[in-house]
């Protein structure tokens, strides 16, 4: 059907950002296809504009009733006080790290 179609039809096809959807609406939709194929050039490219804008249009969200993703416990600065910095005296890191290999 496809072969049908006008030349200046089928470079519109061609050069549209949506041409491999739309040739595939085309191919799922053969009476459609066929039916513009007969159309006069102008009115043709008229209709694939439209088929063409419409293949725009999102497809809905799927809504799920999934929970929220959890958050993930971490650690921060806060959480231990004691952590071990390259600025820490050697005498306060050596006693940092020995509690935290007791620990």
């Amino acid at each position: 059907v496809v072969n049908s179609f006008d030349p200046s039809v089928l470079a519109l096809i061609q050069e549209s950002d949506k041409g491999p959807v739309l040739a595939y609406h085309l191919g799922c939709h053969l009476d459609e296809a066929d039916r513009i194929s007969r159309l006069d050039p102008v009115l043709g490219a008229r209709e694939l504009a439209l088929i063409e804008a419409g293949l725009d249009v999102p497809k809905p969200k799927k809504v799920t009733s999934a929970p929220d993703p959890i958050k993930p416990l971490g650690t921060s600065a806060s959480d231990a006080p004691n952590e071990l910095s390259d600025d820490m005296p050697i005498d306060k890191w050596m006693a940092v790290r020995n509690k935290q290999a007791r620990g």
